[in-house]
């Protein structure tokens, strides 16, 4: 059987949300999920960054602040780059699921149409 360009594959799901989280979802016509993994992945990555960079603030004035509270600023950057490490991870996962969630969909798709 020869495969026609414009019918849709699983593959082709898979690669859209390997590319863009998300993507692969609305290409199987599933708009909420995409809008719910993309506003995940965008709420997740905005988050890493912003707390690894709180965690370099708080480790500057660590190492220039000999006075004062010194061992306070140490635990909040040690804090802050844990929360950062485990958004990252987070984001990580989503962006797998959002792969694996297209490809069975989209393998579903397929099997309908046969």
């Amino acid at each position: 059987m020869v495969q026609k360009w414009y019918e849709k594959k699983s593959i082709n799901a898979l690669c859209r949300s390997f590319i863009l989280p998300g993507w692969g979802q609305f290409y199987n016509k599933q708009p909420v999920k995409g809008t719910i993994i993309v506003c995940s992945e965008i709420v997740l990555i905005s988050g890493a960054v912003a707390t690894y960079y709180m965690s370099e603030a708080y480790y500057d004035i660590y190492n220039t602040n000999p006075k004062g509270e010194p061992e306070k600023y140490y635990q909040l950057a040690n804090h802050c780059h844990y929360i950062s490490d485990y958004l990252t991870l987070c984001t990580v996962v989503v962006w797998v699921y959002s792969m694996i969630d297209a490809y069975i969909i989209g393998k579903k798709n397929e099997q309908k149409k046969i």
